[in-house]
């Protein structure tokens, strides 16, 4: 009996580590790719004319949509996404001339439109316990950004600040004065908006 079950267990851990190392052939040679009119671009696709009898069908679709249905912004989440999972608001959730707007709620709690027009200026924050994020709403012409609410003697944030990183680049070069936190970008890394991380 026990001769059996030691058997049947190196059986098992053997076809175990051949189904681990197994790898599945893939090859054009059997499969070709299918070639069409249409390229993997969003040119490409704009191009498309949905038919009319599609539009007028009830089929009761339901699309899901995730962060790469909207053009870069999956690129974007790559390396930015620690900024948003597993975070939480900071004591003020953003500067800037929108921030600083008084913006009225629409019913049912919708600011649509109220948004519009945010550039670098518009800084939004958030925080784990180790960071503080503080992401840009687009990259200043000049590479340079001035984030007042980190302004040096900042009851906010009252450490000072000795390591800026940015998020799909790597560290940077920054200043803490009574004006803000000065903070030299490079060329712009992603096209959405730079995300810096603050060691706290």
């Amino acid at each position: 009996m026990k001769a059996s079950i030691i058997t049947l267990a190196m059986w098992c851990a053997m076809t175990t580590a051949m189904a681990q190392t197994y790898q599945v052939p893939v090859s054009e040679a059997h499969e070709k790719m299918l070639t069409g009119k249409y390229e993997p671009t969003w040119q490409s696709l704009e191009t498309h004319q949905t038919p009319e009898w599609f539009r007028n069908a009830k089929f009761g679709i339901w699309a899901h949509w995730g962060p790469q249905c909207v053009e870069g912004s999956g690129d974007w989440m790559t390396p930015n996404g620690e900024s948003i999972f597993g975070t939480r608001p900071w004591v003020k959730f953003g500067e800037g001339p929108v921030a600083e707007k008084a913006i009225a709620i629409n019913a049912q709690g919708f600011n649509e439109k109220q948004y519009n027009g945010m550039d670098y200026r518009d800084v939004r924050f958030n925080q784990t316990k180790k960071y503080l994020y503080a992401t840009a709403m687009g990259w200043p012409q000049d590479g340079r950004l001035v984030i007042k609410s980190l302004a040096k003697g900042n009851p906010d944030f009252k450490k000072s600040i000795k390591s800026v990183y940015l998020l799909g680049y790597g560290k940077l070069k920054a200043t803490q004065t009574a004006e803000g936190l000065i903070v030299n970008l490079p060329q712009p890394c992603n096209k959405i908006a730079p995300v810096l991380r603050i060691t706290k």
